[in-house]
């Protein structure tokens, strides 16, 4: 969702008066981060100008969670929420090209980033009086009548996950392309603008995203909620969705679709909200790809459906049910065998197989597996959906009075890794290590010295797991 106004010039001058300061002042950054970060930054400057509410929602979130108004930055009594802000400059620029950057992780007190941050903020704070109010933005987000509509809101949760400035994700993109590719691979004869379509509609309702990893629905929901709008709020965060899958036509007429799901539901869906002409469709056949919201108390089709013989692969999947890795009774016993611990520490596949052995589980991976992967590993005793998990190559960042593999100046290397790689551990196992203040050596290199790149990350680290992990953040 973009809303195009007579303002657009005005800020589109400020984000390329941005773009030049930052090229003059920040050398390790590709043009792209640079254009991006200057468009991020003069629409930060739109968003309290006319009051849009979306950076003042980031500030009392953030504090709501943490005690403190913004990441790393510590603001004093000079801190005014509506007119620029230094800090807000700093974290702009750090998160826009943290965003923009997938090697190494930069302080957010370098030189170059605290020296550019203080020029941007001078320009910004001098035009803070004479760009123009937006009021258009501000009339387009907060109109009610939007979110008496479900695709009026989707539209919306759209915006949050690709074009908001303070929303999107990092990874929002590569997401997007996973979805693309998932719709290719399932409806036969999709052009790219269908699949794109198809997977935009889905992927705001499928990954967390943003600075807080929240789902799109969440950030639209507290934004509108800050703004009093609490029904509308309440509307938008309790909408379900069921991601694609196989569902056999029941019945229908004029008003509602009748689907039965794999796992044995009814959905009934409002007609309208299919393609035009399915009218026919559904006089012809009976099974059917797609996805399905329920907003508002009624079921929409959401984004592309596809209709065909799928009534082998519908019974097939009927068959399955999610069973537990672990059954609930299974579990309970095994949390009180180990008095509650669940966290362990193994030297090699040997060690690992123990340990499985005293939880009266056999140690058999379903592939074959290289030994040398499963060193010095953490085993996780994650729930009863997820069961056991065991990460090699992990023990020594990992400071517990029970491991004795612990390595400290490894670990002041290293110890960083799970909290911003997305693929390292399970998310459910960083969120027991940081709860738990396992990771104690994690650190940023910085100027001020090792402490300070310590604290920087103590401090800060569970909002670094959101930022830099996003969806995988915590399991779902």
């Amino acid at each position: 969702m973009h809303v195009a106004n007579f303002t657009d010039i005005e800020y589109a001058d400020v984000a390329n008066t941005v773009y030049y300061l930052i090229g003059n002042n920040v050398k390790d950054i590709s043009d792209t981060a640079r254009k991006e970060i200057a468009i991020k930054i003069a629409l930060y400057l739109e968003d309290i100008v006319s009051d849009s509410g979306l950076w003042v929602w980031f500030v009392n979130k953030h504090k709501s969670l943490y005690g403190k108004e913004l990441p790393f930055y510590d603001v004093g009594e000079d801190y005014y929420l509506g007119e620029p802000n230094l800090q807000d400059i700093q974290y702009l620029l750090w998160s826009g090209v943290m965003e923009n950057r997938s090697a190494s992780i930069i302080n957010p007190e370098t030189p170059a980033l605290v020296n550019a941050s203080l020029i941007v903020f001078e320009y910004v704070d001098s035009m803070f009086e004479q760009v123009p109010i937006n009021e258009k933005l501000v009339e387009t987000l907060y109109n009610a009548d939007i979110y008496e509509n479900f695709l009026l809101q989707r539209d919306m949760l759209k915006w949050v996950y690709l074009d908001c400035y303070l929303t999107r994700g990092r990874f929002s993109d590569k997401y997007l392309e996973q979805q693309e590719e998932v719709f290719i691979s399932i409806m036969d004869g999709i052009d790219d603008s269908q699949a794109y379509y198809a997977a935009e509609s889905t992927a705001c309702y499928e990954f967390k995203t943003g600075p807080l990893a929240l789902y799109p629905k969440e950030y639209l929901a507290g934004i509108l909620r800050n703004r009093g709008m609490n029904s509308f709020g309440e509307k938008v965060e309790n909408q379900e969705y069921n991601s694609v899958n196989i569902y056999k036509l029941e019945s229908w007429n004029a008003d509602n679709v009748v689907l039965l799901s794999t796992s044995g539901s009814h959905l009934s869906v409002r007609t309208s909200s299919f393609n035009v002409g399915i009218e026919k469709t559904l006089a012809t056949e009976s099974y059917c790809v797609g996805t399905f919201v329920r907003y508002d108390k009624e079921w929409y089709a959401n984004g592309l459906n596809s209709w065909g013989n799928l009534g082998k692969p519908f019974n097939e999947l009927s068959k399955k049910t999610d069973v537990p890795m672990i059954l609930e009774k299974e579990f309970k016993a095994l949390l009180k065998k180990t008095e509650g611990k669940r966290l362990f520490f193994a030297r090699d596949i040997a060690e690992i197989k123990k340990i499985y052995n005293s939880f009266g589980i056999d140690f058999n991976p379903d592939m074959e597996i290289d030994a040398k992967s499963y060193e010095y590993a953490v085993i996780f005793i994650h729930s009863n959906t997820k069961g056991i998990c065991s990460v090699g190559n992990a023990a020594k960042i990992v400071k517990s009075p029970d491991n004795p593999y612990y390595d400290h100046k490894l670990s002041v290397k290293e110890a960083l890794s799970p909290i911003v790689n997305e693929n390292s551990f399970p998310g459910e196992l960083v969120h027991f290590l940081i709860e738990n203040g396992l990771l104690p050596d994690a650190a940023l290199n910085s100027v001020h010295g090792p402490r300070r790149g310590n604290a920087l990350v103590q401090e800060n680290m569970d909002f670094m797991a959101r930022f830099f992990r996003q969806d995988s953040y915590s399991d779902n």
